[in-house]
């Protein structure tokens, strides 16, 4: 059992698939916490 198979194993991928999909969820969702006192601004601006 060496890395490479490891790699090509369908479960391995999929499990570093969905660890990506959760940092890009977290990422995505802290950016828009810390831009959220600025998009309220915004949308009170356009009100």
């Amino acid at each position: 059992m060496t890395r490479q198979y490891h790699w090509r194993d369908p479960d391995a991928l999929r499990k570093v698939r969905i660890r990506v999909n959760v940092l890009l969820v977290i990422v995505i969702g802290t950016m828009i916490w810390l831009q959220y006192d600025n998009i309220t601004r915004f949308i009170q601006l356009l009100k």
